[in-house]
């Protein structure tokens, strides 16, 4: 930011005809200290910005703002070629903040194809950040292990081609049948549309590695089968006896519910579940890693508007 405010000055500066030594008199500061701003060494204090705006007959906002065409295409390309974080995050604090920029068909484009760049280069790394995450943690903790499975499978679907993977994941159940194989397919096949399928592997990975989890899985089935009734039964059980389940069991299976009340237009029984969860939900997220303060206040605002809804009707 230092080297774009700087060159506003100077801009600004040339623009009114003052040579650097004019500045610093109007200033009162020394030609060295408005050599060291244009210069992008240092920012004026904050006491001296209404004196600068004032002599350079602009506003301090103005001053501060910055974003040229041109700037925002040099970070573009750098990030293009470089993929750099730095880059990306400059060249989109330039948009934000830039008021010199004309309506541009191809810059508009080019931002576009940055975002679609950074998106994929996020998520390879987010991908091999997973990897690490289940070779660090698959022993300890197999149930968490098997959240971030899940997570993998639907990137690599979104960037590698959903039913390659689908395909490389029934070969892993065929050469090495296993909790975290026969999971990793009923994800593949969720996640592909596969509903049938996906229950058909939930029944079988039952007998062998029957776990909580795998009864959300069930019910999801049902739900996308179309038999919303039996799914929206077996989900009010689950949250009936949460006590026997994990919290992340127990927040799915009541997401899955609030879901499918929505998609059947119900929302009196929406409202009538989370005025029955609105006391204890929060705490189900706390025991998952989320602050249980911050889901209150989030779960209440929901169930305001859910009432708000069902009174206008």
């Amino acid at each position: 930011m230092r080297e774009l405010v700087g060159e506003r000055i100077r801009k600004l500066r040339e623009r009114k005809g003052l040579l650097p030594g004019d500045l610093a008199s109007m200033l009162g500061v020394s030609v060295t200290t408005v050599y060291n701003w244009e210069q992008g060494r240092n920012l004026p204090a904050c006491e001296l910005l209404p004196q600068i705006s004032g002599a350079l007959n602009t506003s301090i906002d103005h001053l501060l703002r910055y974003g040229s065409k041109e700037q925002i295409l040099q970070s573009i390309t750098k990030y293009y070629f470089d993929l750099s974080l730095e880059e990306y995050d400059r060249a989109t604090d330039l948009v934000k903040l830039s008021d010199e920029i004309d309506p541009d068909t191809m810059l508009d484009f080019r931002l576009l194809s940055m975002e679609m760049t950074h998106l994929i280069h996020q998520a390879m790394n987010l991908i091999e950040r997973l990897d690490v995450f289940i070779h660090n943690y698959g022993l300890e903790n197999q149930q968490l292990a098997l959240r971030a499975h899940g997570q993998k499978i639907q990137l690599q679907m979104l960037f590698q081609g959903a039913y390659s993977v689908l395909e490389q994941l029934k070969k892993e159940v065929e050469s090495n049948p296993s909790q975290v194989t026969y999971h990793n397919l009923i994800v593949g096949y969720l996640s592909t549309g596969h509903f049938a399928e996906a229950l058909k592997v939930c029944y079988q990975s039952q007998v062998k590695y029957p776990s909580p989890e795998l009864e959300v899985f069930v019910v999801e089935c049902y739900w996308r089968i179309g038999d919303a009734e039996k799914a929206a039964k077996a989900l009010r059980s689950i949250l009936q006896n949460r006590n026997r389940y994990e919290a992340y069991v127990v927040i799915r299976a009541h997401e899955l519910l609030y879901r499918i009340l929505l998609q059947e237009k119900k929302v009196e029984q929406i409202v009538v579940l989370f005025q029955g969860s609105i006391e204890w939900l929060p705490g189900e997220y706390a025991k998952d890693g989320y602050d249980e303060k911050q889901a209150k206040r989030k779960l209440k605002a929901r169930l305001r508007r859910l009432e708000i809804q069902t009174t206008t009707r």
